[in-house]
């Protein structure tokens, strides 16, 4: 946790139980603030498996996150997840999701529309090690749909992504080191898009020190050459750069990042100079708890 200014306390509070009794079940409890905006708290119950019959992975997850609005109202989302990955081929999996959430703007008692959204996609994973992959690839399909077959929001959306990786040996006078090449292409493209469920562009998961903006629309590439630190540990140099499909603007970034994985727990720092500011020596500082790929 840390403490932000203008936000109070930031940060993520995470308490996990791996391969609970050797079952290969994993069950986690996660509050984090700030993480997705300043006046951002969510409460997280997750459960997953890998010895189910038939399937690869189960997973569910329960969530309840309040988000300030306008002056002392507040909205508060109570909802739920699952998933299931299907074994296809060898490093291919048939991913099926449903999920459904309900939201309340308090203090007035008013609820929203519900929204219950399906899940289907493919995806395929051949990277060499999930924290620091050094050669590989991963790629994933998928497509969205809430509504029409229930009560609430409807919107239709398709997610495209890619992430190539290639090993880089360096050869120094303290020795040999180990890096790798990185790179992601994404693409997301909605149709009827509520502003409550808009794509990001911008920030910590897209381009890192960007002011963020909501489009239904946008393609992103990110170029990483991370070099290993010691195990669990790296620092790489980036560039970002991303685009409103909708409104044809463009943003980019270059910056630092230094990533830490200890105790099951994976922490980033960000130091980026973003395009869509004044340029100065000093950067952008973002902080994050997940891998950005």
């Amino acid at each position: 946790m840390g403490l932000s200014p203008e936000g109070g306390l930031v940060g993520n509070l995470e308490y996990a139980q791996k391969n609970i009794f050797g079952t290969a079940q994993d069950i986690s409890l996660t509050y984090s603030q700030g993480l997705g905006g300043a006046a951002t708290a969510t409460w997280n119950l997750g459960y997953t498996a890998h010895a189910f019959p038939v399937y690869d992975r189960v997973e569910v997850n329960l969530y309840r996150r309040q988000e300030a609005q306008q002056e002392e109202a507040s909205k508060v989302t109570w909802g739920g997840e699952v998933g299931l990955s299907y074994p296809l081929a060898h490093y291919l999996d048939l991913e099926v999701g449903l999920s459904h959430e309900q939201s309340q703007l308090l203090p007035e008692g008013e609820w929203l529309p519900p929204r219950t959204a399906l899940t289907l996609g493919l995806s395929f994973n051949s990277r060499d090690d999930p924290f620091f992959p050094r050669s590989g690839r991963s790629w994933q399909l998928s497509g969205e749909k809430a509504g029409t077959f229930a009560p609430g929001v409807e919107y239709f959306s398709l997610t495209g992504e890619v992430a190539n990786f290639t090993p880089v040996d360096l050869f120094t006078p303290v020795g040999h080191l180990r890096a790798t090449f990185a790179q992601r292409l994404l693409l997301k493209w909605g149709w009827g898009l509520s502003e409550d469920y808009l794509f990001e562009l911008g920030g910590a998961t897209t381009v890192r020190g960007a002011s963020s903006q909501l489009t239904s629309k946008m393609g992103l590439l990110n170029s990483e050459l991370r070099l290993e630190l010691t195990q669990g540990a790296y620092v790489a140099g980036f560039w970002d750069l991303g685009v409103d499909l909708e409104r044809g603007e463009l943003k980019s970034s270059l910056g630092l990042e230094i990533a830490v994985y200890l105790g099951g727990m994976f922490v980033r720092l960000d130091l980026a100079w973003p395009s869509d500011r004044p340029w100065n020596w000093v950067p952008a500082f973002e902080f994050e708890m997940s891998p950005m790929f």
